[in-house]
């Protein structure tokens, strides 16, 4: 059932409080709670279909709910409770047909008529040339059909046919040990990587060793308010938390040291 929209159903079938046969006759009314309020008559329609099933139209505002439970309700019938979890009508529910004329498959045809009405002989030439850009660039321009020639000369179109004739002959060892650097050692980048404050005081390291002892540490207290998640030496507890009823954190301490 979709979450207030008019015009939907619920039906529930109806059996004799005495004998167990179909309800088939009588006065059904339907009582409607919504989301765990207080019950009330519904205000939409009843509808006997044949062999004791009843069907309810409710109103549009008797959808307004996450949880509904309609109940039916006949003197020689036993009661029943249809429970109904709504969702959101979608987007495309209202979507025109496929034919419609403004967005549909006429209004696509013309567009496509259209865009073949502007591909003109020449413009189909332009994608016939398309492969070219695939050819490998085997001349440069003259300064003469360069772009600027007071800038672009043939001198300087030849630096970019020159071989690269010299790099660097260091290798990285010697690289590393070039005495102005100032890059800090591994190990002190990946100390201060641990040592990164990733949430008010909790540091990584920290945050990691808790993490460690939720998911694959021992614990205790299961089944009582307060629950303890230990470390690996199992001499304390990473997590102590109090929990309600249902198991519901409502207090946590934690230790990451």
């Amino acid at each position: 059932m979709k979450k207030n929209v008019a015009n939907q159903v619920v039906s529930a079938h109806l059996i004799n409080k005495t004998d167990g046969s179909d309800v088939t006759s009588g006065t059904t009314t339907v009582y409607v709670t919504i989301d765990g309020g207080t019950q009330g008559t519904g205000s939409g329609t009843v509808t006997h279909k044949g062999n004791g099933e009843w069907v309810y139209q409710p109103t549009q505002s008797e959808t307004n709910g996450d949880h509904i439970i309609f109940t039916f309700v006949n003197s020689n019938a036993i009661s029943v409770g249809v429970q109904v979890y709504t969702d959101y009508p979608q987007t495309g529910d209202a979507y025109a047909i496929v034919s419609n004329a403004t967005y549909g498959n006429s209004a696509l045809n013309d567009d496509v008529d259209t865009l073949l009405s502007r591909l003109t002989s020449t413009r189909a030439g332009y994608l016939d040339n398309l492969p070219n850009l695939d050819t490998s660039i085997s001349s440069r321009a003259p300064a003469s059909t360069a772009l600027s020639n007071t800038v672009w000369t043939d001198t300087k179109a030849g630096y970019l046919d020159a071989s690269i004739s010299s790099r660097s002959t260091l290798t990285a060892q010697q690289v590393w040990e070039y005495t102005t650097r100032t890059l800090t050692s591994f190990g002190s980048l990946v100390s201060d990587i641990f040592d990164y404050a990733v949430e008010g005081s909790l540091k990584l390291v920290h945050v990691l060793r808790i993490m460690l002892s939720a998911l694959a540490l021992k614990s205790s207290g299961g089944g009582t308010n307060t629950i303890y998640f230990r470390n690996v030496a199992d001499d304390k507890n990473r997590i102590s938390a109090t929990v309600d009823g249902n198991g519901n954190r409502t207090s946590v301490t934690l230790d990451g040291t």
